[in-house]
């Protein structure tokens, strides 16, 4: 049935049953609904109708597709589509609607038929888990008793429903509001002869909840400081980046313009981005200019940077110009680390270490200088397959068949009378491949740096003598006179 123009039209119209078909003018379009075949499309707008025993009747009132829901078939479904003029479908949404989708929403009821509804009149969809539907009938049968309750929050948490497990909890503790399980299960726990959640008991402790964590009111400052300074350092990163890349070109009046910004830098939350970007600058030039750029800078990154290359950088003018920053900055913060190098398995960094420590002029570092003028280290070594130890001097001994020795040699070593040994001439099997295998020594290292930090501190000059070193610290604690002053009235 049609129209032919658009006067609506005021009488109702009968159609046998089973089959639907309305035909409006623009801007309304058609609807099909089949009895056998289930699928229903749903326009923005149409004309209500019921379904009778003899077949639809249309009435002569426009609404919006809303109560095409009255003649779905009732699912037990998950999805709920609510719909602007009231009603809901309950199905399965088919496909990811967005917010703001102008692309019409599609359900699926459970009995395979399909509704697909216009965006304008929804209200709101969202998905949920099947378990809800069978949720809601016992919640709604549930007796409002502690037992009864308990049981359908468990039933809940075996069917991964937490929040409606969370309200039957409640629940109990509001008939038992001592109910220790229900208590547990919400996440209270007992303090003080009380109970109390988490967030109560860390708020009882004087804790303050900041961004998710708990920490003291006196913390919240420094935090949003350093958050602050975290921000600020990552403003610097393309900035950075952007002048090295000039001062590497090959255009000298970039190049010129990007070490004179660089070399201007004095902002301590530029430290980061400085020290990334020149990580892997390896010219000796870019290194030294970083150590430049380091010492203009504020702030504890730069001047930590700056220990760290005065104590493991390749170049030693890198390393001395490194020093010598830490010295313009305050050579006393730098004590610790400098301290801490003195005992690193590292030989090198235990000489560099006691270097810098001499040229910082403070007596207070002459007690943990003493202790490293001689320091043990281990070296992975690799000797013949058949050498068996150490002699106290860190020469290899070599095992050797007693049946190849003059009798008076091996009847000497049986006895003991050679502690130390014997030297073996392999020089037989010059040309042939021998086995090898590593192993690991350990040697005394004598650290001539360290003595001569020493030597320039106190004007002292014991040796690698550490027991006479002592002695006269020892000596010297005694009396009100700096070490330096009484070596030269």
């Amino acid at each position: 049935m049609g129209w032919s123009d658009s006067r609506l039209p005021t009488e109702d119209c009968r159609l046998p049953a089973g089959r639907l078909q309305t035909v409006v003018p623009d801007p309304v379009r058609s609807a099909t609904f089949e009895s056998c075949q289930p699928h229903l499309h749903v326009i923005p707008s149409l004309r209500h109708f019921h379904l009778t025993a003899q077949g639809v009747v249309m009435r002569n009132c426009w609404i919006w597709g809303l109560t095409l829901a009255a003649i779905l078939p009732t699912a037990v479904a998950a999805d709920v589509v609510q719909l602007r003029a009231g009603g809901k479908l309950a199905g399965e949404i088919q496909g990811a609607p967005r917010n703001g989708d102008t692309t019409p929403i599609t359900v699926k009821t459970l009995s395979g038929a399909s509704v697909t509804v216009a965006p304008e009149s929804v209200e709101s969809a969202r998905r949920r888990k099947i378990a809800y539907e069978e949720y809601e009938r016992r919640a709604a049968d549930t007796p409002n008793t502690v037992e009864d309750q308990l049981q359908l929050a468990d039933w809940c948490r075996n069917n991964g429903l937490s929040n409606p497990r969370r309200s039957h909890l409640r629940r109990v503790l509001a008939l038992d509001p001592q109910h220790a399980a229900a208590r547990k299960a919400l996440g209270y726990t007992r303090h003080g002869g009380q109970w109390m959640t988490h967030d109560e008991l860390m708020s009882s402790r004087g804790l303050v909840k900041h961004k998710g964590k708990w920490v003291l009111p006196q913390e919240v400052p420094f935090i949003e400081q350093a958050a602050a300074e975290t921000e600020a350092e990552k403003q610097w990163y393309k900035q950075v980046r952007k002048w090295f890349g000039w001062i590497t070109s090959d255009d000298p009046a970039r190049q010129s313009e990007g070490l004179a910004e660089l070399r201007n830098l004095r902002e301590a939350t530029a430290a980061p981005a400085v020290i990334r970007t020149f990580q892997k600058a390896g010219p000796e030039p870019l290194r030294l200019l970083l150590v430049e750029i380091l010492t203009n800078l504020d702030g504890p990154r730069a001047f930590d940077r700056l220990i760290e290359l005065s104590l493991m950088d390749d170049f030693d003018s890198v390393r001395d110009a490194s020093l010598r920053g830490v010295k313009r900055r305050g050579s006393t913060a730098a004590f610790p680390a400098y301290l801490k190098a003195l005992r690193s398995e590292n030989n090198r960094l235990v000489n560099r270490a006691g270097a810098a420590l001499g040229q910082m002029g403070d007596d207070t570092v002459i007690d943990p200088l003493i202790e490293a003028l001689v320091t043990r280290h281990q070296y992975k070594i690799r000797v013949p397959a058949n050498m068996v130890g150490q002699t106290p001097d860190g020469r290899m001994i070599q095992a050797v068949d007693p049946s190849m020795l003059p009798p008076e040699i091996a009847q000497q070593l049986a006895t003991g009378q050679l502690p130390y040994g014997v030297a073996f001439d392999n020089s037989s099997s010059v040309g042939l491949k021998q086995p090898m295998r590593p192993v690991v020594v350990k040697q005394d290292e004598k650290n001539t740096a360290v003595l001569e930090a020493l030597t320039l501190l106190t004007g002292e000059n014991y040796g690698f003598d550490e027991g006479a070193w002592r002695r006269w610290r020892s000596s010297l604690k005694s009396s009100v006179v700096s070490p330096r002053s009484r070596s030269n009235p």
